[in-house]
């Protein structure tokens, strides 16, 4: 029985604490949002993150590091269109053009066809209707 009560009083201790814990974080950050908020009441500003303390990023004066994206001092000339790649290009347009052909003339074909079986069907449906009426 004694273990028992010792456990109980164990887990309520832990609860104790770890609502304390919470309670002591949850007072630190309305304390931090509290100041946050009457400093920038009090100066009749807007905080800090939505004003620009500086020039902004891609300033003319600016961005001009050799690995900058609007440097001229470390990049290459643009690559010279290779004739083979070229080559290759053309030709695996041409294969898909190609192959769009001859995906066209055969659905064309399967069209004719199957238009020249519902003739046949309805002319020999016709004609069996027109033996039976004579």
């Amino acid at each position: 029985m004694a273990s028992a009560s010792a456990l109980r009083a164990l887990k309520q201790n832990a609860r104790r604490a770890k609502i304390k814990y919470r309670a002591s974080a949850l007072f630190a950050r309305l304390t931090f949002v509290l100041s946050k908020v009457s400093k920038t009441a009090i100066a009749g500003r807007d905080p800090p993150r939505y004003s620009r303390g500086g020039p902004l990023r891609f300033s003319g004066d600016g961005a001009h590091s050799p690995n900058s994206l609007r440097s001229d001092m470390g990049c290459s000339s643009t690559p010279s269109p290779c004739d083979a790649r070229l080559a290759l290009r053309l030709d695996s347009n041409q294969r898909q053009k190609a192959g769009a052909e001859a995906s066209d003339r055969d659905r064309d074909r399967a069209k004719a066809t199957a238009k020249a079986k519902a003739k046949a069907k309805a002319k020999a449906n016709f004609d069996s209707e027109a033996e039976v009426q004579a």
